[in-house]
């Protein structure tokens, strides 16, 4: 895998908060495997079942570009918890009815007068 692979892996994940998927990054042109090997060799950390960070290439080390972005979502979300919200992760993945499952109970646990 070259550097403009690795430059538009990085900026691909610039404009989707960071992140890219094993798709996105299968059309750039790395593979399944590469994928795998790099995160168990610890250059690529999943967050999510085939999400990945977007990375950045300094010199011969990578290193994971979206870490600090990605603690300070977590921070948000945390303090937003603490705060007495209630939060609900929805995303477009998402079947209708499991949207739904998501957000009932929060709506239960709130008295809408």
């Amino acid at each position: 895998m070259d550097s403009t692979t690795w430059s538009a892996l990085t900026q691909l994940a610039e404009g989707q908060r960071g992140l890219f998927s094993s798709a996105q990054a299968v059309d750039i042109g790395a593979s399944h495997d590469w994928l795998c090997r790099n995160e168990r060799a610890g250059k690529l950390r999943r967050v999510r079942h085939g999400v990945y960070p977007g990375v950045e290439i300094a010199g011969r080390g990578h290193r994971v570009a979206s870490r600090s972005a990605f603690d300070r979502e977590r921070r948000k979300f945390n303090e937003l918890l603490a705060a007495g919200w209630l939060i609900a992760s929805i995303t477009a993945t998402m079947s209708r009815a499991e949207a739904l499952a998501a957000v009932e109970p929060l709506l239960r646990e709130r008295s809408w007068r």
